[in-house]
């Protein structure tokens, strides 16, 4: 009688306690393109007796459910016994991720821990292969590549640093080169042009079209030059290194000598590119009664993407100086110094 007692509660015992099913406990996202979402889907059951109660922990010594790139909805529930419900994984990868992945310091693998109320942990595992972009990457690696970057492997060095051979003389960003180049063609007149946002699926697909090294797709010259501004300011790298930011208020008599200055303490594929980009300008405002940009507005369109700056956490020492730095890009804008 004690035996059948004994095996009793622990039936008993077995029976209370909460027991879940994962349909998969891997969740492969093949290629992840920048700024483009994947979805995966893992169903839940519960196959115990009573209610289930789980929620996604963060692992060990970490404060994080997941990686930056990991969304995960809902992060906690509630099953009623027979209930089954539906978790969505989302992959994405955002300027700053795109930045760790092309300095391999981060990779597309984490696993997710799901944790059931008095019951085990279960271990999902996320994967996923980054398709390399020419955003995010760093203005040196651009300069370097010849192939479209899709096809070129992260480099290493034996001690773990990234390796690049030496630009070669005349480099340039090609990248850079097609987009002005396609907006030249047709967009010299277009109203408000860089102000004015673009098709978001146009976008992505100039982003493709950059990145594999194909022929870009019809599309709004808004696209274009939306395209180009992200580019532009995903950088890893800025054009403007936040070091010459202008420490002093700038005035009619310090714009000279201090832009100037600028000039030679950019380095020198920073240099090409903001010469670049400043000729383009100025080809936009020699039609500027038709397109209705001005010095100004370009100026800070200028700023804004040649410039990395934490908007939220902005000092006004910090704001000053962008503003100062406005002034002396419409004074490269207005004038012949270049």
């Amino acid at each position: 009688m004690y035996s059948d007692v004994i095996r009793m509660l622990d039936r008993w015992e077995n029976d209370s306690l909460p027991k879940v099913e994962l349909e998969t406990d891997e969740v492969v996202f093949g290629s992840v393109r920048y700024m483009v979402e994947n979805r995966r889907s893992v169903w839940i059951s519960n196959t115990s007796q009573v209610i289930a109660h789980w929620r996604f922990t963060p692992k060990p010594e970490e404060s994080a459910l997941c990686k930056s790139w990991l969304r995960i909805e809902p992060t906690f529930g509630m099953l009623i016994p027979g209930e089954r419900a539906e978790i969505v994984i989302r992959a994405l990868v955002n300027n700053q991720t795109a930045m760790e992945l092309n300095a391999g310091k981060d990779s597309l693998e984490d696993i997710l821990v799901l944790h059931l109320e008095h019951g085990p942990d279960y271990f999902i595992n996320a994967s996923g292969e980054y398709a390399r972009s020419c955003f995010g990457a760093t203005l040196e690696e651009l300069v370097c590549v010849t192939d479209p970057i899709r096809n070129v492997p992260i480099a290493f060095s034996p001690d773990g640093n990234r390796r690049f051979r030496a630009p070669t003389s005349g480099a340039s960003l090609s990248e850079l080169w097609r987009l002005v180049d396609a907006i030249y063609q047709r967009g010299l007149q277009e109203r408000n042009m860089f102000l004015t946002q673009g098709n978001p699926i146009e976008v992505e697909r100039v982003r493709e079209s950059l990145d594999t090294g194909t022929e870009f797709e019809p599309c709004s010259v808004y696209s274009l030059a939306d395209a180009l501004w992200s580019f532009l300011n995903s950088l890893a790298d800025p054009v403007i290194p936040p070091s010459l930011f202008p420490t002093m208020e700038i005035d009619a008599q310090s714009i000279q000598p201090w832009s100037r200055r600028f000039l030679e303490l950019l380095p020198p594929v920073n240099y090409n590119v903001f010469v670049y980009m400043i000729s383009f300008f100025r080809e936009l405002l020699l039609h500027t009664e038709v397109n209705r940009l001005n010095s100004t507005k370009i100026a800070v369109v200028c700023c804004n993407c040649m410039v990395k700056t934490d908007s939220e956490d902005s000092d006004e020492r910090e704001l000053q100086g962008k503003h100062s730095l406005q002034l002396v890009i419409n004074h490269f804008l207005t004038t012949a110094m270049i």
